[in-house]
């Protein structure tokens, strides 16, 4: 994705088959059908055609299936944006292309992520290293932001503001994903990139150049 600063291949890319994922894609329809509290690992192992007991194998409590869910949704989209800030050039066509590529991960991932991103989970206790590491994903997202409009590429902003708003598109593609709309994913990440770029007062066009 960025040049010779790659990250590594995503973390569901690498463990997309097995009773593991099986559990993992199972928990986050329920969680975001039923919600994490309203689910229990009875119902998840029901889902997957296993025992209770063979959960447990793989996941020691309910908690440990959302940590994992967090992990694939949080520590790869959390690197990419540390290497998007990081890198030279134009903060708009940086921010757009770390923008294609989440996306774009998450329309083409079998889980579904609308359910695990509420502020009651990420306030629960036991939660905090996800709290902290979804703070860092939007400091990034307004240094990318402060970057662009420090080099003429965006207009003066709110810049709280203006992160907010980055991210209520990037949770309407999880729901439009979790829905089963998605049909296109890198035209649909796209098009959203596009979208939050116009957004935010810049130019597509010249990104594109």
């Amino acid at each position: 994705m960025f040049d010779s600063d790659t990250p590594p291949p995503s973390t569901w890319r690498t463990a997309a088959s097995g009773t593991k994922h099986d559990i993992l894609v199972a928990a986050s329809q329920l969680f975001w059908k039923q919600g994490y509290k309203g689910t229990s690992t009875r119902e998840i192992a029901a889902q997957v055609g296993i025992q209770q007991p063979s959960l447990f194998h793989f996941f020691a409590n309910k908690a440990a299936i959302l940590q994992a869910l967090l992990a694939i949704s949080l520590d790869d989209t959390l690197l990419a944006s540390d290497t998007a800030v990081a890198r030279s050039g134009s903060p708009a066509a940086r921010l757009h292309e770390y923008l294609v590529w989440d996306l774009t991960e998450i329309h083409q991932m079998p889980y579904v992520l609308a359910g695990i991103h509420s502020v009651d989970i990420l306030t629960t206790p036991g939660f905090e290293v996800w709290a902290d590491k979804s703070r860092r994903l939007y400091t990034n997202l307004r240094t990318l932001i402060a970057q662009g409009v420090a080099a003429g590429e965006f207009p003066e902003q709110n810049l709280r503001l203006s992160q907010e708003q980055v991210a209520w598109q990037v949770l309407a593609h999880i729901s439009f994903h979790a829905e089963g709309l998605s049909t296109d994913p890198a035209a649909e990440a796209r098009a959203g990139a596009d979208f939050i770029i116009r957004g935010l007062g810049g130019s597509v066009s010249a990104i594109s150049k």
